[in-house]
């Protein structure tokens, strides 16, 4: 059951308009999205005509809105016939999709979504076209809260599982078909000469600055230890040690005998 919406209602309530959905009607089984979130609103879902006719879908029982959680974020998703296409996308979380987002979100150990959050929507099967959810698309999520999201890739990714239903690996990035491990780089960093010289030249400057503010101690000065010096060379400083440890007649004695101005 559906209720007519008002064109000036549509207008003021930004019906009519917005970013296009994350997923399109050519994405299938096994196609991921990843979106960062800017904001949402939680309003009546609608009907389009197509022609910027909207209606209100209502619940056939009590007549009341069916409601839905429309989210706007920032994907890389970018429509090539586009030229102004900047990646905003919206995601119409309602159905089995808030199933699997709030599953999600409770897995985060979180209430509720946030500005920054990164959510991970995957579509891994769908439903028969017959009986009233004919056609429904089955999902799996993921959110990482704003706190840990500069850990996640923003960047949209599709990938085929291998069995419809199959749960996807939503925790990082994936190419088309089949996951593929990333290259891995086994060499060790390499550091020029320019950069190791700046480096050289910025942490002394550094550590002062973290001394004037208090956040570190000052380093202790080096300890410089003076040996005598004899017509052989410097004393051994373990034999300085025996020495020190001699009553002070018999050591003075032993310093003479090897040719230390004593």
């Amino acid at each position: 059951m559906s209720t007519a919406i008002d064109p000036a209602q549509a207008f003021l309530m930004g019906g009519g308009g917005g970013p296009p959905s994350i997923f399109n009607k050519a994405d299938g089984i096994g196609t991921i999205r990843r979106i960062t979130i800017e904001s949402w609103e939680y309003r009546a879902q609608r009907d389009d005509d197509g022609k910027g006719n909207y209606k209100i879908k209502t619940w056939d029982s009590t007549g009341e809105p069916m409601m839905e959680l429309v989210v706007t974020g920032q994907t890389d998703l970018r429509d090539p016939s586009n030229e102004d296409d900047d990646g905003k996308r919206r995601v119409f979380i309602k159905g089995d999709m808030k199933k699997a987002v709030g599953a999600a979100v409770a897995a985060a150990e979180c209430d509720f979504i946030g500005r920054g959050g990164v959510l991970t929507v995957a579509r891994i099967d769908k439903l028969p076209d017959e009986g009233k959810k004919s056609g429904a698309w089955i999902h799996q999520a993921r959110y990482v809260p704003p706190a840990a999201s500069f850990l996640t890739a923003s960047a949209p990714v599709t990938g085929t599982p291998a069995t419809p239903g199959a749960e996807l690996d939503l925790s990082g990035p994936v190419t088309a078909a089949a996951p593929v491990a990333p290259a891995v780089n086994t060499a060790p960093a390499q550091v020029t000469p320019s950069v190791a010289e700046a480096l050289d030249a910025a942490i002394p400057a550094a550590q002062a600055n973290l001394v004037a503010a208090g956040m570190v101690a000052p380093a202790a000065a080096p300890v410089t230890t003076i040996l005598p010096a004899t017509p052989y060379g410097p004393v051994d400083p373990a034999v300085m040690a025996a020495l020190a440890a001699l009553p002070e007649a018999q050591r003075l004695a032993a310093l003479k005998a090897m040719g230390v101005s004593v």
